[in-house]
């Protein structure tokens, strides 16, 4: 005669041979590093992202929150009511939300804590238009600086700098768009692009007209001065940091 036995979920089954009977066990659960785990402490409920084990029912963490008012830590040590179990769903979003709400995020592959880089906007009083048009002239990555009271736009072609007028009949080939800054190396940029070199010493939301550039090639750009005049330079050599302008993904 067979007879079904039902294995509650988080058990094992172990067959005892000699008294023919079948002893159902807790699996025990032992976490991992990087496991996001829920678990009591003095009363309150906490979820953790586990680091290690110190010591029994002591969890090291990388972050840790508590559910009810949502207050977060970062890097400490839980002293545990038993054995943590893992988050659910739900309760994994609540740590989410208050790592994002401190600036952070959970990389769950490098098993770090990242800072979330905010997009820098390029500020408005920069006025950038980005041409609309299909053309078999290399226009780099279609951005153009408006200067002159937007009266004229700097940009690339195939290789050179040209200087559009910004009138009606050419309003339709170009529209005016919100830009924002992402940090890069000088060598990271090619000709065509549209970038910011400020000084180490000038802060971001400082930027002037003068600090904005069309790469022309790998030994020059092209820039308006202090004045307001085209010039083409060399490269900076001063210590400055370096911005590409990047065009709106959604105009």
């Amino acid at each position: 005669m067979k007879q079904t036995i039902p294995i509650p979920p988080g058990c094992i089954a172990i067959i005892d041979p000699e008294d023919k009977i079948v002893i159902i066990e807790e699996k025990k659960f032992v976490p991992k590093r990087g496991d996001i785990l829920y678990s009591l402490s003095y009363g309150i409920e906490f979820i953790f992202i586990h680091q290690e084990l110190v010591a029994k029912l002591s969890y090291k963490y990388f972050a840790c929150c508590r559910i009810k008012n949502k207050d977060l830590d970062i890097h400490g040590i839980l002293f545990t009511e038993g054995n943590p179990r893992p988050a659910t769903p739900e309760e994994q979003q609540t740590l989410f939300d208050a790592l994002a709400k401190d600036g952070k995020r959970w990389n769950p592959d490098t098993l770090r804590l990242e800072d979330i880089e905010k997009d820098v906007l390029l500020p408005e009083h920069i006025h950038i238009y980005k041409i609309e048009i299909n053309s078999i002239l290399d226009y780099g990555d279609l951005l153009h600086i408006g200067f002159n009271d937007d009266k004229q736009l700097l940009g690339f072609n195939d290789g050179n700098f040209d200087v559009n007028i910004n009138r009606y009949s050419l309003s339709s080939f170009f529209k005016k768009v919100q830009c924002k800054l992402t940090p890069c190396k000088r060598e990271d940029l090619k000709p065509g692009d549209t970038a910011v070199c400020l000084s180490v010493k000038k802060e971001i939301h400082n930027i002037d007209l003068c600090n904005i550039c069309k790469v022309l090639d790998h030994e020059k750009v092209v820039c308006l001065n202090v004045r307001g005049d085209i010039i083409t330079c060399p490269w900076p050599t001063e210590d400055c940091n370096w911005y590409k302008v990047i065009p709106p993904l959604k105009d």
